[in-house]
């Protein structure tokens, strides 16, 4: 329970109880709009949408802390944290002018008029700028407070801790480091470019600053985690830094890959290749709400070593899948096929000698098992993928 001084007390409300003002987002002469809290430890944020001679109309929008701080930060329209508020419900306040206890009632938010909201265009950010700031939080303290997954990510350019990096290589580590997390997910894909809609959505990593540590870049997760701070993301954030820890230990490295996507070991290989072409170390830290962090650093030298090794495991690398889908397209005297998952992840490639498919009222729905066949080229580092189908079978 939180106690606040009465001095900081604002309004009385029959319903909510004692309301102190955390953060104030608009004055106008007297409080507008603002976050605030009661002495039970809920957070509101208060919107005046009218007045008369007598009485002052509120709305207050009950909202944890997490999404608080998202929508403070601009993460969230203010007219999304209103019309859309995690309860479903939004308090119509009426306090008196002459003074005295508030009137509340309950409403359900999706019956707001957009008269009485602020505009579906407007953000509320009422933090300083975080850029080229030191760390001023612990990160297992924030990723706690705001319900979020965050990783730290520190590039060290030559081994040193210069301040500066290329647009470039921040660039290529960045959507390196949210390809792998997107390809750790999708546990039955088999295209490096592309994922399922969503496991993106379930996945998305946004960068919410950089910080003095070499190069750090922090990147939180643009999901909420639920109430007992589990997330889908967790699972593959902790994959990401276990391939990381594994360094050159071709063992640990094998044993993690062969449980994943086939196209994993070659998004690694290049997030790899780019960080050792920049001359770059790289350290990263991950927190998640439920407390769980882990760091791992790697130099240079280090990175050179897990690239000779990965050359052995993925220079050529076979698997067989089986997908689900619409099979679009077949020629049988080039034997080429096309097909498209349920996921819309369209593949295309040969027909091996031993499938025959002799019916052609394409599409079609159908299972088919296929190899997949991965290469990396050394000489223009670039990833190869074949497709062979191995057999196939229609959906009645």
């Amino acid at each position: 329970m939180i106690i606040e001084e009465e001095k900081d007390l604002y309004m009385k409300i029959d319903l909510i109880g004692r309301i102190y003002i955390k953060d104030m987002i608009l004055f106008y002469d007297e409080p507008v709009m603002f976050s605030c809290v009661n002495d039970f430890g809920n957070y509101f944020i208060a919107n005046c949408i009218d007045y008369d001679e007598e009485s002052k109309y509120w709305l207050f929008v009950p909202i944890s802390e997490a999404r608080l701080i998202k929508g403070l930060r601009g993460n969230i329209s203010a007219y999304d944290l209103f019309k859309e508020s995690e309860g479903g419900y939004l308090w119509s306040i009426c306090e008196s002018l002459k003074g005295g206890l508030s009137k509340a009632q309950q409403i359900q938010s999706l019956l707001i008029s957009d008269d009485d909201l602020p505009s579906k265009d407007s953000y509320i950010n009422i933090y300083d700028d975080e850029m080229l700031k030191a760390k001023k939080e612990d990160i297992v303290v924030s990723s706690q407070k705001e319900r979020r997954e965050i990783i730290d990510i520190s590039l060290e350019p030559n081994n040193s801790h210069e301040h500066e990096i290329a647009c470039e290589t921040m660039a290529k580590t960045l959507k390196d480091t949210q390809k792998l997390v997107y390809l750790i997910a999708d546990k039955k894909g088999a295209n490096i470019n592309k994922v399922p809609k969503a496991i993106e959505r379930d996945n998305i990593l946004n960068v919410s600053g950089t910080f003095a540590a070499s190069f750090g870049i922090r990147l939180k997760s643009d999901n909420l985690s639920s109430i007992l701070g589990y997330s889908k993301l967790q699972d593959n954030i902790k994959v990401f830094m276990d391939i990381l820890d594994a360094k050159s230990d071709i063992k640990k490295i094998t044993n993690i890959l062969d449980k994943l996507n086939p196209t994993v070991g070659l998004a690694y290989n290049r997030f790899l290749r780019n960080l050792e072409k920049s001359n770059l170390g790289i350290k990263t830290t991950c927190a998640f709400p439920n407390e769980y962090t882990k760091s791992i650093s790697l130099t240079h030298e280090e990175i050179v070593n897990s690239i000779n090794a990965l050359k052995s495991e993925i220079e050529i690398t076979k698997r067989i899948i089986e997908l689900n889908g619409k099979l679009v397209g077949a020629n049988s005297l080039r034997k080429s096929f096309e097909f498209i998952t349920i996921e819309d992840e369209k593949i295309s490639g040969t027909i091996d000698e031993n499938v025959k498919i002799d019916e052609y009222i394409l599409p079609r729905n159908a299972k088919m098992k296929v190899q997949v066949e991965l290469s990396f080229n050394d000489i223009t580092n670039k990833e190869y993928t074949k497709y062979t189908l191995l057999a196939l079978s229609y959906n009645i």
